[in-house]
C-alpha cells in the first residue's frame, strides 16, 4: 500500500504504510532479513521525495548495513550532494562502483556502475586532484 501512495506522489501517506510494514517485518523477520533492508531503503527514498536528505541517509544507512548492496551508498551520495557535501559524496560514489563492479550481476558494462563511475568523474572534477588518493586503482583510468 505505502508503494501505491508513494508512486501517487502522497508521500506521508507512504511513509505511514512503509513504517507500519517495517515494524510488521521486524517483528516477524528480526533486523537483519534483506526484506527489512529493501523497507529502509522504501522509506529512505520515500524521505528523500520529501527532500528530508538527512532521514533519507539514516534510512539509506540502516538499510547498507543488512544489505551491502551498491544502491545504498549511491542514494546516500545523491543526499549528500543535495546537502552540499561533495566530498562526502565522492565517497560513496567510489564506494558504489565498487560494490556495482564486483557484483556478478552486474559488472563494469552495467548501466548502474558506469552512473557511479560517471557520478566519481564528474565529482573528482569539481573538487580538485587532492582527493586522488582516495580513488581505487582501477577507477582513475575513467577520471585522468
Amino acid at each position: 500500500i505505502g508503494e501505491v501512495w508513494d508512486n501517487k506522489g502522497d508521500y506521508d501517506k507512504a511513509l505511514n504504510y512503509y513504517e507500519k510494514c517495517l515494524a510488521i517485518q521486524l517483528n516477524a523477520l528480526g533486523g537483519e532479513h534483506p526484506s527489512v533492508g529493501d523497507s529502509y531503503f522504501d522509506l529512505a527514498k520515500c524521505y528523500e521525495n520529501l527532500y528530508d536528505f538527512k532521514s533519507a541517509i539514516e534510512y539509506y544507512n540502516k538499510g547498507y548495513l543488512i544489505e551491502q548492496k551498491g544502491s545504498f551508498p549511491f542514494q546516500i551520495a545523491s543526499c549528500l550532494e543535495h546537502l552540499g557535501d561533495k566530498k562526502e559524496a565522492l565517497h560513496f560514489y567510489i564506494q558504489s562502483a565498487e560494490i556495482r563492479k564486483d557484483d556478478p550481476d552486474l559488472g563494469l558494462d552495467a548501466t548502474s556502475t558506469i552512473e557511479s563511475i560517471n557520478n566519481v568523474q564528474r565529482l573528482f572534477k569539481e573538487i580538485d586532484l587532492v582527493e586522488m588518493e582516495k580513488i581505487p586503482e582501477w577507477l582513475k583510468k575513467y577520471i585522468l
